[in-house]
């Protein structure tokens, strides 16, 4: 059964990584947020727990939406845009590639998750009625924890293209 964290703590800060703890049940998990140039790193460990699994979700507003600009690069291969739906069972790099940006979002996951990537929009209204907008790529990232103790990461670095 899914229970959501909102209750981590921070337990510590220093230079550029900040670290917070969440208790749930018998279980610990912590979260070490790195920022190093042009890469965020977050690590996950799992303590104390009993199996199951851990997934985090991640909106990346991306400046192309649902455009032709827009494209997900999994294994070298394209396997759709932005505003389609991307479900890889397991996936250790998963390239969000912006024309508009001039580079990509680069998520490097370790090990290897499951990754369901959505559209996420919403509805407003102008002079010529309702819209649907694109505001964001949801990507939903999931792990299974095997045993008592696991440590997972996913990294986010930005690449220009070269020129």
């Amino acid at each position: 059964e899914a229970e959501a964290l909102s209750c981590y703590v921070e337990t510590r800060l220093e230079g550029t990584v900040a670290r917070f703890e969440a208790q749930v049940g018998a279980t610990r998990i912590g979260k070490a947020i790195t920022l190093d140039g042009a890469a965020v790193t977050v690590r996950y460990r799992v303590d104390g727990g009993a199996g199951g699994r851990l997934a985090t979700t991640l909106d990346l507003a991306m400046p192309s939406c649902d455009g032709v600009a827009g494209r997900y690069i999994v294994g070298g291969s394209i396997p759709g845009g932005f505003g389609q739906p991307l479900d890889l069972a397991s996936a250790s790099e998963v390239v969000l590639d912006d024309r508009h940006m001039q580079g990509s979002v680069v998520l490097r996951l370790d090990p290897p998750a499951r990754v369901a990537a959505r559209p996420y929009r919403t509805v407003s209204q102008s002079e010529e009625g309702f819209e649907r907008v694109m505001q964001s790529v949801t990507l939903d990232v999931e792990w299974n924890v095997a045993g008592e103790a696991a440590s997972f990461a996913v990294q986010l670095a930005i690449r220009a293209d070269a020129g």
